[in-house]
């Protein structure tokens, strides 16, 4: 727990962990800088494309959450100026890394829900959750995507077939198996032109136009949701979707989430995921929350 104060907001909870029980949470980021607070949640890299970042050899996931995380910590200049600066360095990175941004699916993906202390204002990009909290009780956001809960869906539906034909025990993952290309299909969607799709262009049964989704990355402008925080907002609390749901509190949260890891290890019930718990795994996602006083 962290008890750093500011004229703006304190920080009172904060925890983060990557899905096999790093405490530098693999591809989740949190922010407790003097000017941003909040989470940054890196994509699975897909791809396989190897980055080269001050020296060291790296995937596109840790790249792009490093870097974020680095400005989002250090900087006191708007939001926008950060961001932007984030894309030179990795822009530079990838040159150094030999990878063509030009190419489909280069770009490394981020989703981040940040507070600006300065300007009390909640800026959102992406499938991370947030939730305020007010006399009136807390309201939750989550931010999930169609193309995601389309892609989850499809693999849980693989796998309990996989799972009644081989009498519950079956090896590996051959439902993630079943959509990774799929994914992958689902990464050039990543800040597209929903006019370049016809409606013939299909993934999961539904149009592509209707499955384009806003995120970070290298090369697009942000296209950041800004909500400002009411009178009356007492506390934020800001979360990666690692937490199927999230609560006022972090002991909430994980409780819950322990909960429905003990029932649905593989995320093929109440909450699937494109991905379930490997083995060695402590959870099927990396997670970070934060919680704010305001």
């Amino acid at each position: 727990m962290f008890l750093v104060q500011s004229p703006k907001c304190s920080i009172v909870e904060s925890f983060s962990l990557s899905k096999y029980g790093d405490l530098k949470g693999g591809g989740d980021r949190l922010i407790l800088g003097c000017r941003f607070r909040g989470v940054v949640d890196a994509a699975t890299e897909k791809f396989g494309r190897t980055w080269v970042l001050s020296g060291q050899e790296m995937s596109g996931e840790r790249a792009i959450a490093t870097v974020l995380g680095q400005y989002l910590t250090d900087s006191a200049e708007p939001l926008w100026d950060v961001l932007k600066a984030v894309q030179r360095e990795l822009q530079e990175a990838a040159v150094g890394s030999g990878i063509d941004l030009t190419q489909p699916g280069a770009s490394p993906l981020a989703s981040l829900v940040i507070f600006d202390s300065y300007t009390r204002t909640l800026y959102n990009l992406g499938d991370c959750s947030y939730g305020m909290v007010s006399p009136e009780g807390f309201r939750p956001v989550y931010n999930e995507r169609r193309v995601d809960r389309l892609a989850a869906h499809r693999r849980a539906e693989v796998l309990a077939e996989h799972l009644e034909r081989e009498g519950g025990v079956v090896a590996g993952d051959p439902g993630r198996a079943a959509i990774l290309e799929s994914l992958k299909e689902a990464a050039f969607l990543a800040n597209a032109n929903p006019l370049q799709y016809s409606m013939h262009d299909t993934l999961y049964g539904a149009p592509k136009s209707d499955l384009v989704y806003p995120v970070f990355d290298v090369t697009s402008t942000p296209t950041l949701s800004l909500l400002s925080i009411t009178k009356g907002t007492t506390g934020l609390v800001l979360s990666s979707d690692g937490y199927p749901r999230i609560f006022p509190t972090l002991h909430e949260s994980e409780a819950y989430l322990e909960r429905s890891l003990a029932v649905d290890p593989l995320r093929i019930g109440e909450h699937p995921s494109t991905k379930g718990s490997a083995p060695g795994a402590v959870s099927y996602d990396d997670r970070t929350y934060l919680r704010l006083s305001l």
